[in-house]
């Protein structure tokens, strides 16, 4: 009898015990300021490092970024070794790389479906070679179009690019020679762009990528005729053909007097493996690629 009194007593306290624990915080899943909070977006290319898989989906990491995200998914003495990396990036690919907490936004990206360009891109001129400055000429058409993917007046020109490369460019200087990319252009009403180079894309799906993260375009920057020739241009955009493969279009200065044409009539795609045009073709242009260069967002 005397057990059963002390059990009624015990019963009230015990279960103020297990609702008080029940309404407890509970405790963090990961003790350090890193605590990841959601998966990144799956990034997938095989020929990419993690800082271009991450890039691809709006992140632009240092190597402290790296460590960070490294930490949080249980990758614990970061160095940026090549296994260290891999790990990373085989979960990035899965969806399963955790994002930590604190962890920036990505950088503002512009979608734009690809099959249909919008009309105020499609009605933006090209650039006819000049002087044989096919670098300038890509800025003026590439910052042209980023003026009409924002809404506003096509107002970038030459004279524009040219004037922000200071005394040395517009005394003549041929800007295919030592053009460097990464710069600030103004135009004459005062909208300023930032382009910077970004991954080289080695295959069509890569180059497709960039496009719909990029609606304005992006400069290609390559050799050809078996490396005698270096030449720019803006590929704009692809559409899907009945068959299910891709049609890309672009600028280039030095056809069609610089407007929007196939890539396949471009220089660099039909003069990609010899002079007289033989062998060309999208993965043989690629493959010669120099640099791609793309507005900063």
């Amino acid at each position: 009898m005397n057990d059963r009194k002390k059990n009624r007593r015990l019963l009230p306290l015990l279960l103020v015990f297990v609702l008080t624990v029940a309404l407890l915080p509970a405790a963090p899943a990961h003790a350090d300021s890193a605590a990841p909070s959601e998966y990144f977006q799956s990034s997938f290319s095989e020929n990419y490092s993690i800082i271009d898989a991450l890039y691809l989906i709006g992140y632009s990491c240092t190597y402290q970024d790296l460590k960070k995200i490294a930490a949080s998914n249980s990758i614990y003495g970061y160095s940026g070794t090549a296994d260290q990396n891999l790990a990373m990036l085989f979960l990035l690919r899965n969806g399963r790389l955790l994002r930590p907490q604190d962890f920036p936004a990505p950088v503002k990206t512009y979608q734009a479906d690809q099959k249909s360009p919008s009309p105020s891109l499609k009605d933006v001129g090209g650039v006819s070679q000049i002087q044989d400055m096919c670098t300038s000429c890509s800025v003026a058409v590439l910052t042209k179009r980023a003026q009409a993917v924002d809404g506003k007046n096509v107002t970038f020109t030459f004279a524009d690019v040219r004037a922000a490369l200071g005394s040395v460019y517009r005394n003549g200087c041929w800007s295919s020679v030592d053009f460097y990319f990464e710069r600030i252009w103004t135009s004459s009403n005062g909208d300023r762009y930032r382009t910077r180079y970004c991954p080289i894309p080695r295959s069509a799906q890569e180059l497709a990528d960039l496009l719909d993260q990029h609606p304005e375009g992006v400069i290609l920057y390559a050799s050809y005729c078996s490396g005698r020739g270096k030449h720019s241009i803006v590929v704009s955009d692809y559409q899907w053909t009945s068959s299910g493969s891709r049609v890309f279009s672009c600028y280039d200065p030095g056809v069609n007097e610089g407007d929007r044409t196939l890539l396949e009539n471009s220089l660099v795609f039909r003069f990609s493996n010899s002079s007289d045009g033989s062998g060309a073709s999208l993965q043989a242009m690629l493959s010669n690629l120099i640099a791609a260069v793309v507005i900063a967002r």
